[in-house]
């Protein structure tokens, strides 16, 4: 894409100059909106890119049906990088008008941008079935096809590697920190289920064991995601126990509907349950099950 993505300043200008000048009388919104859409027009030739999307929004707000401040916002997120914003007020703009070549020509540009390989492929192929030369020109070359090919080659080699070394990348790594609040060590153990290149939520976890001076284990937090942060209790469980080693209390957040609630478990001194409390946002029990 990059010997293409050269000429795509002139493209970007002359549908620029196109939507600004070309566009049939239904397409037109009202008197305020062609108002703002003209403002940003100007900033636009300015390289003002973010203020030139302040009055194309203002242009929508006063218009939504107002199709050319859809595409020229859309062109302005092009020319800012915001590729996935691009893409919205583009698929508005097609949504409006199903045969506009140039919409998906510079659609399918900004699929590229975000590696969506295929749809760039789609949308381009749609635009050179409309007459855009450009898009034409795009796909004789065959950039997009190569770079769909190259992705999937690659993909196909990492996972040739996870599957053939699977149990070579399991690991647990262990280090142990001095000085925690119980006067003793912390070993920080991290787990991870072997995929050497994206541990997923459910692929790795962290452990913290605090030990007090006499070496005997008194807290342990439990950190189920690849974010490991200290002070934040989602989806973390930590563990209290008791001088004997048994559990005594233990704490964790719950997810999905339950969010920001804190579910708590106590245990009498052999470690059996006798207990469940839950906790609001600010830690006030609010409803709780004993156990005999």
């Amino acid at each position: 894409m990059v010997r293409f993505c050269q000429k795509i300043a002139h493209i970007v200008l002359s549908v620029f100059i196109l939507v600004t000048w070309g566009l049939t009388s239904s397409a037109c919104g009202s008197e305020l909106a062609e108002k703002y859409k003209n403002t940003g027009n100007r900033y636009y030739s300015q390289g003002k890119y973010a203020q030139a999307i302040t009055e194309f929004t203002k242009a929508i707000d006063e218009d939504p049906d107002f199709m050319p401040a859809y595409y020229n916002r859309g062109l302005a997120f092009y020319d800012l990088n915001l590729y996935y914003k691009a893409i919205v007020d583009f698929d508005m703009v097609i949504m409006m008008h199903p045969e506009d070549k140039d919409s998906y020509l510079i659609r399918g540009l900004c699929y590229s941008k975000v590696n969506k390989l295929k749809l760039a492929l789609l949308d381009i192929t749609k635009a050179a079935d409309l007459g855009d030369m450009d898009a034409i020109k795009l796909l004789k070359s065959g950039e997009i096809s190569q770079q769909i090919e190259a992705s999937r080659s690659k993909q196909k080699k990492i996972n040739a590697i996870i599957d053939e070394n699977q149990k070579q990348y399991n690991r647990v790594v262990e280090v142990a920190n001095v000085a925690n609040e119980f006067g003793g060590n912390t070993l920080v153990t991290t787990y991870s289920k072997g995929d050497p290149f994206y541990d997923g939520n459910e692929g790795i976890f962290r452990r913290l064991d605090y030990y007090d001076a006499a070496e005997q284990l008194k807290k342990t937090e439990l950190f189920h995601t690849a974010v490991f942060i200290s002070d934040n209790d989602t989806n973390k469980t930590t563990i209290w126990y008791n001088d004997n080693s048994t559990i005594s209390k233990k704490s964790f957040t719950y997810t999905g509907k339950m969010l920001n609630f804190t579910g708590v478990h106590y245990y009498d001194e052999l470690g059996n349950l006798k207990k469940k409390a839950l906790l609001d946002k600010h830690g006030k029990e609010i409803s709780f099950k004993r156990f005999p």
